[in-house]
């Protein structure tokens, strides 16, 4: 279960730290699809860690693989799944 409250307090700018979590942007600038997309910046609230540039690639409807890179050869891949 997601606090609604969390605070941004891990990002590397002191002046985002007191935001909210909950309606931060974490991915925007992509384009592609219907399977797979190209874009970034990522931003990743709970390591305060941001990449570059990614993919997001649909599995099936309820799974999306993320994946983030800081340069093309270092990058870190998550699967989110679906909210019930």
């Amino acid at each position: 279960r997601v606090n609604p409250d969390q605070r941004d307090a891990r990002n590397p700018d002191q002046a985002h730290r007191g935001r909210k979590v909950l309606g931060a942007r974490v991915l925007s600038g992509f384009s592609g699809g219907p399977g797979k997309w190209k874009g970034g910046p990522l931003y990743d609230p709970e390591t305060g860690n941001g990449a570059g540039s990614g993919t997001l690639a649909l599995d099936n409807p309820d799974t999306l693989k993320v994946q983030g890179c800081i340069a093309s050869f270092l990058c870190k891949t998550q699967t989110w799944r679906r909210a019930r």
